[in-house]
């Protein structure tokens, strides 16, 4: 199983996980530890988070869905131009998707969404002068000021925004991309 959020709404929804990586389903439990609402998932979802008071959002390969914590009921949903790997919520109900870019070369890539699920930036990020070799994100999270932080790997030459950097094996970086 997935680790439980805690939904800001005096319950905890905790998430099936398929055997691999993917989750399964989405089950809400109350204060006293009785289920309220079960909610299956039909894509590979990869995580869920608290995104702003009594918001639930996962990200899957169908997109990014907002889900009310204490009823299940989707709030909204938009569709992700990556293959989300890591996702991050800010308690002003806005969330950071990171994942892998779907338009041909291996890139790095963060979204940010605000509160109603609109999008408001991208950064795509690819080794220089190669489609190989391209970062490879492990994490993200948003800062309290509402910076997105991206932590991850380098195995070729990669401008991160402040020229060029050339790793050595299995080099690792922390990117703080500023709103």
């Amino acid at each position: 199983m997935a680790p439980p959020v805690f939904d800001g709404a005096g319950g905890l929804v905790q998430a099936t996980v398929d055997g691999v990586t993917h989750l399964n389903e989405l089950v809400r439990f109350d204060a006293a530890g009785v289920a309220t609402w079960t909610l299956p998932l039909s894509a590979q979802a990869v995580k869920v988070v608290l995104a702003g008071p009594g918001k639930l959002v996962y990200a899957s390969v169908d997109g990014l869905v907002a889900l009310d914590a204490m009823t299940g009921a989707e709030l909204w949903r938009t569709t992700l131009p990556l293959e989300p790997t890591d996702l991050a919520g800010d308690g002003a109900g806005g969330v950071a998707v990171l994942g892998g870019d779907l338009a041909g070369c291996q890139a790095m890539a963060v979204r940010r969404y605000d509160a109603a699920g609109v999008f408001l930036w991208s950064r795509l990020i690819r080794a220089s002068g190669s489609c190989m070799g391209a970062p490879v994100g492990a994490g993200i999270a948003i800062a309290t000021d509402g910076d997105v932080v991206v932590v991850g790997g380098l195995s070729a030459p990669t401008d991160l925004g402040t020229g060029e950097f050339q790793p050595r094996t299995g080099a690792g970086f922390i990117l703080d991309l500023a709103r």
